[in-house]
């Protein structure tokens, strides 16, 4: 990333940087607000997660914050096999 963009940091923004190059962001605005929305809520379920990993919250409060975003990940789906109209880097995130 280095020689085409500059210094880059912040996982999201080197994610969105990776999928332009590698073509696997949408290319109309609707397809890329809900890739870039599935993108921010895995980085956010992430971010719960490892409060649970390293003691600063517990398992117990950590699974209904899990429910939440798997409830909400899965009304983003509903019957499409993919986020946007076709795959995404968001559809990425989302199954790894």
């Amino acid at each position: 990333i280095d020689a085409e963009f500059g210094t880059l940091a912040q996982t999201q923004t080197l994610i969105r940087a990776i999928a332009k190059r590698g073509k696997i962001y949408p290319s109309n605005d609707k397809d890329a607000a809900r890739a870039e929305m599935v993108s921010e809520g895995c980085a956010d379920l992430v971010s719960k997660y490892f409060g649970v990993m390293f003691s600063t919250g517990t398992k117990e409060a950590f699974l209904p914050t899990t429910k939440q975003f798997l409830k909400f990940f899965s009304n983003i789906l509903g019957d499409n096999d993919y986020v946007a109209s076709s795959f995404s880097f968001g559809d990425l995130q989302l199954f790894l």
